[in-house]
């Protein structure tokens, strides 16, 4: 198996309000995949997203 391009693990995330957006996703995304991260609204999208970028070197 191809060592993965992106490794997100065990991501949580949780707004000021207490209200959660995130819990416990994680995933791999070696090369050459296409990856489409979706749902129904983009409160949950938006902390994996960030991670992934902010995580970029």
């Amino acid at each position: 198996m191809t060592s993965p391009k992106i490794a997100i693990q065990n991501v949580f995330f949780t707004y000021a309000d207490e209200t959660e957006a995130v819990r416990n996703v994680s995933l791999d995304v070696c090369p050459n995949e296409v990856f489409v991260l979706f749902g129904p609204r983009a409160a949950a999208r938006a902390p994996c997203c960030a991670c992934s970028t902010a995580c970029r070197t």
